[in-house]
């Protein structure tokens, strides 16, 4: 059971996560360096955002792998937060939610020519999967 305090706190967290995710996501460049791929990716232009279309082609390089890591707290805290009981079809579809939501405010941002960023598939399968596992990871601690 968690208490009062805790809840709170853990609010507070959940919007340092989030705030930390529009920074990583919707900053005009990435603020790090991340090794390049020699790998070519398949892409469409829609406007002015480069869309990356076709899935799973991505898993070998570290983008997708900090994308899951940068979507678990958001499952851990919609776990202390809201319902340790969500059935498995609520919490996939969060994540999905939420990596569809980071990337279409890229899309809109690339095409009003703020941001210069991929809109990418595999970005919301990595976000949809970072936050299942930061969601179940929290219910296996909590029992």
């Amino acid at each position: 059971m968690i208490n009062h305090i805790s809840k709170l706190f853990a609010w507070v967290l959940l919007g340092i996560s989030a705030l930390s995710i529009c920074f990583l996501c919707f900053n005009p460049t990435l603020p790090i360096k991340l090794p390049s791929s020699n790998q070519a990716i398949s892409f469409m232009m829609i406007g002015k955002a480069p869309v990356a279309y076709i899935p799973f082609q991505e898993l070998d390089q570290l983008g997708f792998w900090l994308n899951i890591i940068m979507t678990c707290p958001l499952g851990i805290f919609t776990y202390i937060l809201f319902s340790p009981k969500f059935k498995i079809s609520h919490v996939i579809t969060t994540g999905i939610l939420i990596g569809f939501t980071i990337e279409f405010i890229q899309f809109i941002t690339d095409n009003l020519a703020i941001t210069h960023r991929w809109v990418d598939i595999n970005d919301v399968l990595a976000n949809t999967l970072g936050f299942v596992v930061g969601y179940y990871l929290s219910k296996l601690i909590d029992k």
